[in-house]
């Protein structure tokens, strides 16, 4: 009998957590991500700067050791240690939130767990899944990528876990009620600076800020790097002010934030590099309220952390509940 064929659409912590949790299970997994590495927002950018590799987790800071001990459990028997990767200082946590748990960085940036989990997983870069048909209910799935190439293989079941905007997007022409359900969540963007400065912040490695306009500072220069005397920041904006300001252009997003640091008292010092990103898609204003949304009928799962609450946590619940109805739907 052959191995069922599963597509997962989407290589950030959800979908790679869904497809390690299925390997070695007699089932072939293909994941697609239109980028040009896996992580999602795991993402670490580097900047060459005064002889020096700077970087930059512009997505998430870290792991809480909750959360390093969940994706450490994903682990092969021939794969190194997680703990290889991650720091073992206690770091600041990233929110209140989260039971004042150490947060775990990597030195080599944060994305290096996302290709730790991609280890042996077939993974498809730079493949921008337009859209997925079906003939019928059931039949199997047919996905094009861009430019409307179609992909030679066909799937029997099919995993997004892209935003759900994006989701409803791929499978608008399938008639699934999951259409409706993805299309009625609101997006919530979020403005990211990533600053370098001629001096370094004395504090903690996350410093939770108090004003309207930016959430948090994240010290890059205090997670084992070598970054001379040289202040290296990631600088993130509140989610729900970044969405008022999504299509404002990006020097002045960067200005205001700096000037709510200022008016907050944080001084970060003359300023000799500056980098501005936007994630359109960082979360949703509402999440989903369940762990995924599955469509029996025509073996589509849609999951993400947009379904529980916008944070790593929810991606690897998410993935946990996708595992189980991709499970119980091949069974």
């Amino acid at each position: 009998m052959s191995q069922p064929k599963v597509a997962i659409v989407g290589a950030g912590l959800t979908g790679l957590s869904i497809a390690r949790q299925l390997s070695g299970q007699n089932i072939d997994i293909t994941l697609f991500d239109k980028s040009r590495g896996v992580s999602g927002r795991m993402a670490t950018r580097r900047v060459a700067l005064q002889r020096q590799t700077l970087r930059f987790d512009h997505g998430i800071p870290g792991l809480t050791s909750d959360q390093a001990a969940a994706v450490a459990a994903l682990a092969e028997p021939t794969d190194p240690p997680l703990d290889n990767l991650l720091s073992n200082v206690n770091h600041t946590p990233p929110d209140m939130a989260a039971a004042k748990q150490p947060l775990r960085t990597v030195a080599e940036g944060v994305n290096q767990i996302g290709k730790w989990l991609a280890g042996g997983l077939a993974v498809q870069l730079q493949s921008t899944v337009t859209s997925a048909d079906q003939q019928a209910e059931g039949a199997s799935w047919q996905l094009s990528l861009a430019e409307n190439a179609p992909y030679a293989d066909a799937f029997d079941l099919l995993v997004l876990t892209t935003p759900p905007h994006q989701a409803a997007n791929i499978v608008s022409t399938n008639r699934s009620p999951l259409v409706a359900e993805l299309t009625a969540l609101r997006p919530l963007g979020c403005w990211t600076a990533m600053c370098v400065t001629s001096r370094q912040l004395k504090g903690p490695t996350l410093i939770q800020c108090s004003g309207e306009v930016v959430e948090r500072i994240i010290c890059e220069h205090k997670k084992g790097r070598d970054c001379g005397n040289l202040g290296v920041y990631t600088v993130q904006a509140h989610r729900s002010w970044s969405q008022q300001q999504i299509d404002i252009e990006p020097e002045q997003v960067g200005a205001d934030m700096l000037r709510d640091l200022t008016t907050e008292g944080y001084d970060l010092g003359h300023i000799v590099h500056q980098q501005m990103h936007r994630w359109l898609y960082a979360g949703v204003q509402e999440p989903l309220g369940r762990p995924c949304l599955v469509d029996t009928s025509r073996k589509l799962i849609c999951a993400g952390d947009w379904c529980l609450g916008n944070d790593i946590d929810s991606a690897l619940s998410s993935a946990a509940a996708a595992v189980a109805e991709i499970r119980r739907m091949l069974d």
